[in-house]
């Protein structure tokens, strides 16, 4: 989906100060997640990303889906 944003177009959706990660779609199904193309509000590049297995589990995958994430922008630093 990282070809339909650009991570500018992406972040004027969020609240000032949120960053942008980035994941491949085939390393997601690899830990059993199921990755689809789901357009919405004017968004193109949205996807879901659900997992069936069980919530321990399902943490449990996640926290590696995270691990295996990269940051294309930062978070800005927020506060005084």
């Amino acid at each position: 989906m990282a070809g339909l944003a650009t991570a500018a177009e992406t972040l004027a959706r969020w609240p000032a100060g949120s960053g942008v990660v980035g994941f491949g779609c085939g390393a997601a199904r690899g830990l059993g997640f199921d990755a689809q193309h789901a357009p919405e509000h004017g968004n193109d590049a949205h996807a879901d990303v659900h997992c069936a297995h069980p919530p321990n589990e399902r943490k449990r995958r996640a926290r590696r889906l995270a691990a295996m994430s990269g940051v294309v922008v930062p978070p800005a630093p927020t506060g005084p």
